[in-house]
């Protein structure tokens, strides 16, 4: 097939179904029509998809939403176009354009939204494929083995995918960072594990909130889900104080108040502070990632 037919294809089709696309809403009695426009030139791009040709898959999208767009100005219309925004960031994912493709997942999502249901992150194995092996490698290099709880916290996320693809996100910038960090402690690397820790806790709050778990700062939160007994060592006036707390916090013995409050003390300590020689912090990097981000998830899926 000569690599224009898809786009003469595209072209005929909008002309010949948008005036049916364009009044679909998500009480219409087959939502699934808004679709119609793009299903003949989408079998081509998934046949890229299946054949892993992510680079052409990628191009070919793109082109599509040019086209498509170029057609809403002209015409004054409004098109879903969630298919073909799923399938470009799929292709920039398996090209290591983490922080792309998760941007168009997300704005493929936003726009399915006016339609009917969520999509599904679990169900897509285009994705799926891809996050398994993070969370594997993730798994091995910082738990030492597999974990089917951690694996089925990832799952229970779909409830609010962006909360999925942000995990997703972290779990690249840490694998990938930490592996440099062990050879090479540049700053840069250094703050992008730094701030990447702050993110995973955000995260966890925001997960907490959507469990209707209350209160006025994380700490609160994390009393008020029964996580941790009270805050205490987790406030810092400074970089020795930080330091201190995170010694004294590593020594708990019960391992579900240790994951947070380490992770409160990041998030105290990370909020208010831009210093990139806490030395305690990355002395046990190791321990600190397998904490506040494997630890924490395990317990969070029981929460959710």
């Amino acid at each position: 097939m000569s690599s224009l037919i898809p786009f003469t294809f595209l072209n005929e089709d909008l002309y010949k179904f948008y005036a049916i696309c364009t009044k679909i809403t998500n009480s219409s009695p087959n939502p699934s029509e808004k679709d119609l426009y793009f299903k003949r030139v989408n079998e081509y791009g998934v046949d890229l998809l299946n054949l892993g040709k992510y680079q052409e898959v990628e191009i070919f999208y793109k082109q599509c939403l040019f086209q498509i767009l170029e057609f809403e100005k002209q015409h004054n219309v409004f098109l879903a176009k969630g298919m073909p925004l799923v399938n470009l960031g799929i292709a920039q994912i398996a090209l290591g354009k983490i922080e792309e493709g998760t941007n168009n997942i997300i704005s493929a999502k936003v726009d399915d939204h006016k339609y009917g249901p969520n999509i599904s992150l679990g169900s897509f194995q285009f994705y799926t494929q891809f996050e398994i092996i993070i969370i594997e490698k993730v798994l091995q290099l910082f738990l030492k083995t597999d974990s089917s709880d951690y694996k089925r916290f990832i799952n229970k996320l779909d409830y609010k995918i962006e909360n999925r693809l942000f995990q997703f996100l972290i779990l690249n910038r840490l694998y990938n960072n930490f592996l440099q960090f062990q050879n090479d402690k540049n700053i840069n690397v250094k703050l992008i594990i730094f701030t990447t820790l702050r993110d995973q806790c955000l995260l966890i709050e925001q997960i907490l909130r959507d469990q209707n778990y209350t209160g006025k700062y994380y700490s609160d939160i994390l009393k008020d889900a029964n996580l941790i007994a009270d805050s205490s060592n987790c406030s810092h006036n400074s970089e020795i104080d930080f330091n201190q707390n995170l010694i004294t916090v590593l020594g708990i013995i019960n391992e579900s108040e240790k994951a947070f409050k380490v992770s409160l003390c990041i998030r105290n300590f990370n909020n208010h502070h831009f210093n990139l020689t806490c030395n305690e912090l990355f002395n046990n990097l190791t321990e600190i990632i397998n904490l506040t981000v494997i630890k924490t998830g395990i317990i969070l899926n029981g929460l959710i």
